[in-house]
Parts: C-alpha cells; structure tokens; sequence
C-alpha cells in the first residue's frame, strides 16, 4: 500500500504536465453542449462565419448572475470565469434584428433564437 502514493504523485505530474503542454499548444476542451463537445485547437485566423470563438465574458451583472446559477464555471478569464466557446453567426455588414420571435440575420431567422422566460430550473431570466 505505501509504493501507491508515489505511483500516483508520479501519475498526476505526468497528467498535469501532458494537460498543461496541450493547453499552452492550442488545445481547448468544451465541456458545455452550446457547440459540439469535444476538444478544439486555438488557430490565428481572422473571424469568419461559421467560425468558434472563445471569449471571456465581461464583468457585468448578468455575467455575475450566470455564475452565481452555475451557468458559468470558475475558470482563467478574468474574475475567475470560465470562457465561452461560441459560433459567429454574423460579422460586420450584416444586418441583425432581434425581437420577440428571435434573431434574423439578413432576413434569416436563426433556430432556436427566441429568448426564454426561465431557466431549466423555473427561475426566470432577465
């Protein structure tokens, strides 16, 4: 029983160094269903449609909110959020609406745009 502690000190450097070489090459894992989970490469490529992003949300009241409902996890952006992987819909040049129905984008209605009045959990949502 005594050999097993240095078997998994040794394991869980090795872990950490191979996680912390994958991160600092590019690598991101999405854990969150708001685009395909799975793990994603950092690239240097302009902003495109149909293009991932990660963003670190601002420090704002409904970003705070998010966290305080476990939306958002703790993570490395600043104030200790976690960053967001989404999918540009629209760049600059489109014409984007938004009302009761949803979001257009140039005339297009995107699916499943329309805001919700609560959260899974009842609570409503601003």
């Amino acid at each position: 029983m005594q050999r097993l502690s240095p078997i998994i000190a040794k394991t869980s450097l090795i872990l950490l160094a191979l996680f912390s070489g994958l991160h600092f090459a590019g690598a991101r894992f999405n854990p969150s269903k708001s685009v395909a989970q799975g793990l994603y490469w950092q690239v240097d490529q302009p902003i495109e449609k149909g293009a991932y992003v990660l963003v670190c949300p601002p420090d704002t009241d409904i970003f705070k909110l998010a966290k305080q409902r476990g939306y958002l996890t703790a993570g490395f952006c600043p104030n200790n959020y976690s960053g967001m992987m989404k999918w540009v819909a629209a760049i600059t040049g489109d014409e984007i609406r938004i009302d009761q129905t949803g979001i257009q984008i140039n005339g297009q209605r995107l699916a499943h745009s329309k805001a919700l009045a609560t959260d899974p959990g009842g609570r409503p949502l601003p």
